[in-house]
């Protein structure tokens, strides 16, 4: 194998030597074009400005060249003395991002490489090249703030923001919305006044469309929810009505759209801030709302939108106690117009007037603890567990915090008892339905108990009295001396309601039975007042600061004085009030179980 090709050699060599055109050991010399003129390089199309950029981000250099005579060979960015981009054409799209450029002024080139034109081996091999170049100064401005902002003009919403100093500007785009954006315009100007918007709130956003039809983010501003709440009111000629401010933008709303218990209507007149309730009493249960209907153009607008409705839902009166229902049904009245109850391990103070809290005490550090107060909030009588299926029982001075632990009830009532009170001195009763017994909280001294069934009972603020209720109401003095008690009052009842002792004056004490309301002075006893009330007339509230009382009749209110009986102020209703638990009167304000106020003195 290896002689054969060398045999093959020496027979081809000579043959491929001496077939050339040339002589063996001549030079070949290329024929070189000297005098080249340098090429006239023509622009085609080249966006960029005539002498300076102003730039925010990134850009794009679309760019078409040709020359008369010689081929361009390609075209090359440079930043600074550094290429940042290249194409190996004649025309194309140069471009450079934002971090290729720091903040501040750059030198940019175009560098346009044609043939030489020589005809020469480098030319031929694209090595040997004119250049043509051209610069231009880049204003880089990579910290320019977003002062898009909204003003109010004219009752409308006005959008303004920044110019834009880029040559490669066509127009500014404006939209609004969150996944879905709409385009609300496309304009050179440098502001927009959007006259669909109420103040339902959103985003709107400002774009630098540029002439290659790039979006460039120019600025946003997020708006506020600014539709007005609504509230309800009382006037002067005794109607419940709603009210709300005047919208920020009136002049972008064209009608309201009322529902009232599901009764629909509508109002064109913009400047209405009100809606009157027809027949509403103090109560009444509402379902209210009203829509604020923008102008046609809103892109967003649905009939009923949440976000174009402000709702009520709720019982009428003319403002609403910050208090929750719970702390309703055990609060005390502790002033002229301060009530208080205890929850959530917290005893509470709150002004009815001012709608701020007094004061806040906690019971118990540590533990969640159940029980009730004294009448004035002197002591607090409560019961705790730290471990499972244990009650532990205790009592608490409110001013020196001492606290006295109860462990075991059984040993006192023959099985373990919630029912049990206390009063502002520290003894009360504890009873297990089987029989009572009056009991020194603080020194843990039990007197003697009473064997009988009983339904209710109460003590007297100063702990002298109390009333028990089985088949009959009665009245006891408790006797500190002989650890006992004795009767000073029986009267029988079929029905008994709003039993108190005046936490003002001890001595004193009311009870009532269906339409019967008798007020006593317990030591020397003595009726104050027996009063009998039309049938249906029922006792709700008793406000000892101001010495009058709450009764419900058919249809209506009435405030009667503890003193005489008189009725010094009747108020009508839809509905007849009968449950005592429901409302109270406090300072001549008629508080509901809902937290709603009447206030009487208007």
């Amino acid at each position: 194998m290896y002689t054969s090709l060398k045999y093959f050699l020496l027979i081809i060599l000579p043959i491929a030597l001496f077939s050339c055109d040339y002589p063996l050991f001549e030079y070949y010399v290329n024929p070189v074009n000297k005098d080249v003129e340098s090429p006239e390089v023509s622009i085609v199309k080249l966006d960029l400005e005539a002498d300076t950029l102003y730039c925010y981000s990134g850009r794009k250099i679309q760019f078409s060249f040709t020359t008369n005579n010689q081929k361009i060979q390609g075209v090359k960015l440079r930043i600074d003395g550094f290429v940042i981009d290249s194409i190996m054409d004649s025309q194309g799209i140069l471009e450079f991002k934002q971090y290729d450029v720091g903040n501040g002024i750059h030198k940019l080139e175009l560098l346009v490489f044609t043939e030489s034109g020589t005809g020469s081996i480098a030319d031929k091999l694209g090595v040997e090249s004119w250049v043509i170049s051209r610069e231009w100064v880049l204003l880089m401005d990579n910290t320019r703030s977003d002062n898009t902002q909204y003003k109010v003009r004219d009752g409308l919403l006005n959008i303004e923001w920044d110019v834009y100093r880029g040559a490669d500007f066509k127009s500014y785009v404006l939209q609004t919305g969150g996944w879905n954006p709409v385009t609300l315009t496309e304009t050179q100007q440098l502001s927009f006044t959007d006259s669909a918007y109420i103040g339902v709130g959103g985003k709107y956003t400002v774009y630098v469309k540029k002439e290659n039809g790039d979006l460039l983010g120019w600025g946003s501003v997020t708006m506020p929810a600014e539709l007005p709440d609504v509230k309800m009111g009382l006037n002067n000629n005794g109607q419940y009505y709603f009210y709300w401010k005047k919208l920020k933008y009136y002049k972008a709303l064209q009608s309201y759209y009322f529902q009232f218990n599901n009764v629909n209507t509508e109002s064109f007149n913009v400047a209405d801030t009100t809606f009157v309730l027809n027949n509403t009493k103090y109560d009444d249960y509402i379902n209210f709302f009203v829509c604020f209907v923008p102008r046609n153009g809103d892109p967003f607008y649905t009939h009923l939108g949440h976000n174009y409705i402000r709702s009520f839902g709720d019982r009428a009166g003319e403002y609403k106690l910050k208090v929750s229902k719970h702390s309703f049904d055990h609060f005390y009245q502790l002033d002229k117009d301060v009530i208080g109850w205890f929850a959530d391990d917290t005893l509470y103070q709150y002004n009815v007037r001012t709608l701020k809290y007094k004061e806040k005490t906690k019971v118990l550090e540590g533990y969640r603890t159940y029980g009730q107060p004294s009448p004035n909030f002197k002591f607090f009588l409560g019961y705790y567990s730290d471990e499972p299926n244990v009650f532990k029982y205790f009592a608490k001075n409110m001013a020196t915090g001492q606290i006295s632990r109860i462990y075991d009830y059984q040993y006192f009532t023959g099985g373990v008892s919630q029912n049990f009170c206390i009063s502002d001195v520290g003894n009360g009763i504890i009873t297990n339905f089987q029989s009572q017994i009056i009991y020194d909280y603080m020194r843990q001294t039990p007197f003697r108990s009473l064997a009988e069934n009983n339904y209710m009972k109460i003590i007297s603020p100063d702990g002298r009295f109390f009333m028990s209720y089985s088949n009959a109401l009665t009245l006891y003095e408790i006797d500190s001396a002989s650890l006992g008690f004795h009767k000073l009052f029986t009267h029988t009842m079929s029905y008994s309601q709003n039993i108190n002792f005046n936490p003002l004056n001890s001595n004193r004490v009311l009870f009532g039975d269906k339409n019967t309301v008798i007020y006593c002075q317990c030591k020397p006893f003595s009726i104050l007042l027996n009063l009998q009330m039309a049938s249906g007339e029922n006792i709700l509230w008793t406000d000892y600061y101001r010495e009058e009382f709450l009764t419900g009749t058919q249809n209506s209110f009435r405030v009667r004085s503890l003193l005489t009986g008189e009725i010094l102020k009747e108020v009508p209703l839809n509905f007849t009030p009968q449950n005592h638990s429901t409302y109270r009167l406090i300072d001549r304000l008629i508080i509901s179980y809902y937290g709603n106020v009447l206030d009487l003195n208007k």
